[in-house]
């Protein structure tokens, strides 16, 4: 299956541009979105899903657990389910979660 730009389900979450290419209604097994972000995401976990960060634009600071570090263009970072982790900057990335995003299991902190 081949997901086109023009077919990818955007959305506008404040400070966030996303764009779905798959969602757990394509595949229960991962999901894949395209995230612009200028400041701040706060903290969040998922208490069934890995996540993965690839960064394609720009650069900002990432929160894993009780670390940080700067990432920029081609830099990955991973982040396993259950770990508190938050991302600032102004900055472009790809995000895959396994299983599939779905926001039941995402907590917020603050």
């Amino acid at each position: 299956m081949i997901i086109r730009i023009g077919e990818a389900r955007i959305r506008e979450a404040g400070n966030m541009s996303i764009s779905n290419y798959v969602t757990k209604e394509t595949s229960k097994g991962f999901s894949l979105a395209v995230v612009a972000l200028r400041g701040l995401h706060g903290k969040v976990r998922s208490s069934v899903s890995d996540r993965g960060y690839y960064i394609l634009q720009g650069r900002a600071n990432v929160f894993v657990g009780d670390e940080s570090s700067e990432v920029s263009v081609g830099d990955a970072v991973f982040i396993p389910a259950g770990t508190w982790h938050a991302i600032e900057g102004d900055v472009k990335y790809c995000v895959i979660n396994s299983p599939a995003f779905d926001p039941k299991f995402e907590e917020t902190f603050g």
